[in-house]
């Protein structure tokens, strides 16, 4: 369990296909997450397309969505799940991550820091140009 301020039930698969291949129920999601005490679950597996660390999808009924396509919050508590768990290179600061909606595949990068109590997370993703506006294909800086 993960929170940046509502809990979410983090669960690791042992690959990318087990990852792209759940088909989520808005209703058992949300069974799940009031059986925990959480408002949001999250499956991340390990690797990715390219240089990419680590894969995941954000579900969130409780929320008002059923499977966000670019989640700061979630990927925010996934680095901290991670650090804690000893996953993450003592080495490096930076996480690369793909979030995998079907269909609307997101790319963000998580720098991070141990603290003495915990882990602090900075979340953020590229920006491309949409008309005359700076827009982003997957979240605004955070």
């Amino acid at each position: 369990m993960a929170s940046t301020g509502r809990p979410n039930l983090v669960v690791g698969l042992p690959s990318l296909s087990a990852l792209e291949a759940f088909i989520p129920d808005d209703h058992r999601v949300a069974a799940v997450n009031l059986a925990t005490g959480t408002t949001g679950l999250m499956l991340f597996a390990p690797g990715g397309p390219g240089r990419i660390q680590v894969s995941f999808r954000a579900f969130g009924p409780l929320k008002g969505f059923a499977e966000d396509a670019a989640s700061s919050n979630m990927l925010a508590c996934l680095t901290g799940v991670l650090a804690s768990g000893g996953q993450l290179s003592p080495d490096t600061t930076l996480l690369r991550a793909a979030q995998c909606k079907p269909g609307q595949p997101a790319r963000l990068s998580a720098q991070f820091a141990a603290t003495a109590s915990g882990t602090e997370v900075w979340v953020g993703a590229g920006l491309k140009r949409c008309s005359q506006l700076l827009c982003t294909p997957s979240l605004a800086l955070v």
